[in-house]
């Protein structure tokens, strides 16, 4: 098993180059298929995670397996105002080292790109077409990425270009 971090544009080692949310989803298909890779097992976390259910909606010949942790603009939420009661509720409940841990993600992404992210976020009406292509995928939540068995992971991290 191989395990490819990947950097989309904007974030991390792509830092600089800017961020189309409707753009994101054939970046990564893009660099599947660069590196070989079929059949894959996509996870996603945040951003990553509307990313990788794009690219299983659009291409899910490709995608073996899918795996979203908490995912933004999956919700059907259109206004900024609609995230403050659930975004206020989970900083309340939220231990210090995740609000430190939160507040060096923001820093490092920089402060307005993660306001352009979300302003894109806000206008994309991408979960209704994401309902339909995404059925094949969805299993109970108990179900696990891989089988109780311990595997040697080879892990690399992917830069964009």
């Amino acid at each position: 098993m191989r395990i490819h971090l990947v950097d989309l544009p904007g974030f991390g080692s792509a830092r600089g180059r800017p961020f189309v949310l409707g753009d994101a989803h054939a970046f990564v298909r893009a660099l599947l298929e660069e590196l070989g890779l079929e059949r894959v097992y996509l996870m996603g976390h945040s951003l990553g995670g509307v990313v990788c259910a794009r690219v299983a909606a659009s291409s899910p010949d490709l995608v073996e397996r899918l795996v979203l942790v908490a995912p933004a603009g999956m919700l059907d939420r259109q206004r900024a105002s609609q995230y403050a009661l659930p975004i206020a509720t989970a900083l309340r409940h939220a231990g210090p080292r995740f609000l430190r841990t939160a507040a060096g993600d923001t820093l490092r992404a920089g402060p307005l790109m993660v306001y352009r992210v979300g302003r894109q976020l806000l206008r994309d009406d991408a979960v209704p077409a994401l309902q339909v292509p995404l059925r094949p995928f969805v299993k109970e939540a108990s179900a696990g990425l891989v089988d109780g068995a311990t595997r040697e992971v080879e892990h690399r991290r992917v830069f964009a270009a």
